[in-house]
C-alpha cells in the first residue's frame, strides 16, 4: 500500500477494529488549507467487513447510506468539503 493508504489502515484499525485485508484502496482526496490538509483514502470495503468502536477516539460507528451523510454531525471542515468527496464517489 502506497503511505497514505497505510495510515489510513492503521487508523482504521485503531479506531474502528478493520484490516487492510478487508478494503481495498482507490483514490485520495485531499483537502489543502495551505500548509496543512485532510488526506481521505476513498476504499472500497469486502462483504465480510464488521468496524466497532475500538477505542475512546470512535464514539460512534455505524454504516450509513450515502446519501444520509450529509444529515450526520460531521466535523465542520468534513461537512464543508462533504460535497467535492462525494462528487468523487459517484
Amino acid at each position: 500500500f502506497p503511505s497514505h493508504d497505510r495510515t489510513a489502515i492503521r487508523e482504521a484499525h485503531e479506531e474502528i477494529g478493520i484490516s487492510g485485508d478487508q478494503l481495498t484502496t482507490g483514490e485520495i482526496f485531499t483537502d489543502d488549507h495551505g500548509g496543512w490538509a485532510y488526506h481521505t483514502v476513498i476504499a472500497t470495503a469486502h462483504d465480510d467487513l464488521v468496524a466497532h468502536e475500538a477505542n475512546d477516539e470512535s464514539r460512534q460507528v455505524a454504516w450509513i447510506n450515502i446519501d444520509q451523510v450529509a444529515n450526520q454531525n460531521l466535523h465542520p471542515s468534513f461537512a464543508n468539503t462533504w460535497p467535492q468527496l462525494l462528487s468523487k464517489l459517484q
